[in-house]
């Protein structure tokens, strides 16, 4: 069975970075959308928080190497 979970705006401005500091405790168990840019530090805040999912424009290939441990190579 497929998981649900509620879509929450976390910023009306699609310009703005999702800072890990507009992450809050009520945002566990939500799927946020909103921002330019995904630093490696909202994304642990995310995991501390019980984020399920965030969604923003764009994040860095080295943000990606960071939270997974190794390199994937892309080209």
């Amino acid at each position: 069975m497929p998981q649900v979970s509620p879509i929450e705006l976390a910023l009306n401005d699609p310009a703005k970075d999702l800072d890990p500091g507009m992450l809050k405790p009520e945002h566990a168990g939500k799927v946020m959308v909103g921002g330019a840019y995904l630093s490696i530090e909202s994304i642990r805040r995310d995991q501390r928080l019980g984020v399920k999912a965030p969604v923003t424009r764009g994040l860095d290939d080295a943000v990606l190497e960071q939270l997974l441990g190794y390199d994937l190579g892309v080209g």
